[in-house]
């Protein structure tokens, strides 16, 4: 019963329509109308299914409203039943038969039509004596705001009560997806659609191909209004980029993001990494137990092509802790824990889970609002986002991507470095004098420089001015006017001091390492190789990242290394 307790993995759906008013009255005799009956007997091959209870699936009494009605939640089992043979032992005993067979008639070769006659003849008299496999499925709907939960990811199972669905209630469920999370917010569908990031995939449809009723005005204006009219859905692709955003997110924010309307919460990548190549079904590449995101392989996969399919995170707000496997391309939520396991009558466990199951899905919702909000900003993606993403996936220090964009004022100049949160500057003056800046501090979601201890060939005023520019920028200028100072003041990083070359040689080899261990162009032995280099250099590299200064020993390891990986590629 995992709507009631344990983990939940579940499938969501937009219920296309409303219940009548009178749904109390109605809904009964509907229900005992596809209420699973079992058969004198099932026919080879047949699956029946029908709605029970989810206390019991042999209660299938829906006379009334209790058992199955708690409030807005109707909560209903989908019972099936099939029976199927072990075909190991129909080949063996077949085998037995036809050996039989051939010395009753003194025939070296059973010919094809009785091999035929005997399998069917097997088959019904093991038939007749095999058990039913019977599953139950828990759904629940909630009449209310037009959803409704399949306790189960197999797309059979939510095909089967899909139908089952339509043919008691007459109303459509359709899948719900990435976008329905923010089906309420109509900038961000209109910016997702002028980025090019949905597309019209026709008219929704059920099950047997037929158009589905409209959608209620109350689940969005973004869907059907008309019988016919197409469906918006997000292009594949998104929902991997969203979960590389997240995961990355959690590391560039500390773990900590703010999610304006859900307030701050603690995000973390958990006990799961699944990845993939763009043109796989299957993920190749699945990282599981302790920090899975912080190994080796991860990055080496990153770094190899492969997108996020499956991400465990784990999410703690205002004293709750959750922990659930984002799955795309549908983002289910698979093996959700959830903080609280309530004990009491049915209807208490069940309005607790509900409660806790919607909290979590609204902080889902709105992680993906600040992914899409970034996400459609087109340039913003392509100048700042791409480039912090691909300097985190090598494992080189940097804040990343989208921490606010600044104010109106400034000149945000996104070609630049992304630069980490404290480091040395220089300022180019009017005159083209480079003048030394001190150090640039992060606070909050912007870098800033005091203007004060920029002397050389600026006025009283820009000296007093704060000069602010986002975490991924690398370029600003002073609040004052363009007559007062000229052209913007750009912000260069300060040239590395000759001990720090090492440092980048050993980052150059990491990533070299990373990317020939998962190069399929070369043998397992090579990529072994590889794979043992680049977890020696990344440890070193993480042990100096706030330095960047090695030691000569360590700097004759680097180079060693590098010789080691030349040799390597040679071979």
């Amino acid at each position: 019963m995992a709507l009631f307790k344990g983990a939940l993995t579940v499938r969501r759906f937009r219920v296309m329509g409303q219940p009548p008013d009178d749904f109390r009255a109605v809904y009964p005799a509907l229900l005992q109308d596809k209420a699973f009956h079992a058969p004198l007997g099932l026919v080879r091959g047949e699956e029946l299914s029908g709605w029970c209870l989810v206390e019991n699936l042999l209660e299938t009494d829906f006379s009334g409203t209790e058992g199955w009605l708690f409030n807005q939640y109707a909560v209903l089992g989908v019972r099936f039943e099939r029976k199927a043979l072990p075909q190991k032992l129909v080949a063996a005993t077949l085998a037995q038969r036809i050996r039989a067979w051939c010395e009753e008639h003194r025939r070296e070769r059973a010919p094809a039509s009785v091999r035929t006659e005997l399998r069917e003849l097997l088959e019904d008299e093991l038939y007749a004596r095999a058990l039913p496999r019977v599953t139950v499925h828990e759904v629940v709907w909630n009449l209310a705001e037009g959803w409704v939960l399949v306790a189960n990811a197999a797309e059979a199972v939510a095909d089967h009560v899909r139908k089952l669905f339509r043919d008691t209630f007459g109303l459509s469920l359709v899948p719900a997806t990435a976008l329905d999370l923010v089906a309420d917010d109509e900038p961000v569908l209109a910016a997702l659609e002028v980025a090019g990031l949905t597309r019209l995939d026709g008219p929704a449809e059920d099950l047997d191909g037929d158009l589905v009723p409209p959608r209620p005005d109350a689940l969005g204006a973004w869907g059907p209004t008309e019988v016919g009219e197409t469906e918006r859905a997000l292009l594949p692709h998104t929902v991997s980029e969203f979960l590389l955003w997240l995961w990355w997110k959690t590391e560039a924010e500390e773990g900590r993001l703010d999610l304006g309307d859900a307030g701050i919460v603690d995000c973390w990548v958990d006990e799961r990494v699944a990845l993939r190549k763009a043109d796989e079904d299957r993920s190749r590449t699945v990282l599981t137990g302790d920090n899975p995101s912080a190994a080796v392989e991860a990055r080496a996969a990153l770094a190899g092509g492969k997108v996020v399919r499956e991400l465990s995170v784990g999410i703690r707000r205002e004293g709750r802790e959750y922990s659930v496997v984002l799955k795309g391309p549908e983002l289910l939520f698979v093996g959700a824990k959830l903080p609280t396991e309530c004990r009491g009558a049915q209807d208490e466990v069940l309005y607790e889970r509900m409660y806790l199951y919607e909290d979590l899905h609204y902080v889902v919702a709105a992680l993906y609002r600040a992914f899409a909000v970034e996400r459609a900003d087109a340039a913003w993606w392509r100048r700042v986002v791409v480039p912090a993403l691909h300097t985190w996936a090598r494992g080189e220090q940097g804040l990343g991507l989208g921490l606010g964009r600044g104010g109106d004022d400034l000149d945000v100049d996104t070609a630049g470095p992304v630069l980490p949160s404290r480091v040395p500057l220089v300022v180019r003056t009017v005159s083209g004098e480079r003048v030394d800046a001190g150090l640039a501090v992060r606070e909050g979601d912007v870098f800033v420089i005091e203007a004060s201890a920029v002397r050389a060939g600026l006025d009283d005023r820009a000296r007093r001015a704060s000069t602010r520019g986002t975490a991924a920028q690398a370029g600003a200028h002073a609040r004052t006017t363009p007559s007062e100072l000229g052209p913007a003041q750009r912000i260069d990083p300060a040239p590395k001091p000759a001990a720090t070359r090492p440092w980048d040689q050993l980052c150059e080899v990491a990533d070299q390492a990373l990317t020939l261990a998962d190069d399929d162009g070369f043998d397992d032995e090579t990529r072994g190789q590889a794979r043992a280099l680049a977890t020696e250099a990344v440890k070193l590299r993480d042990r100096t990242r706030v330095t960047r200064v090695l030691d000569a020993d360590q700097a004759e390891r680097v180079r060693a290394w590098a010789r080691q990986l030349r040799s390597v590629r040679g071979a």
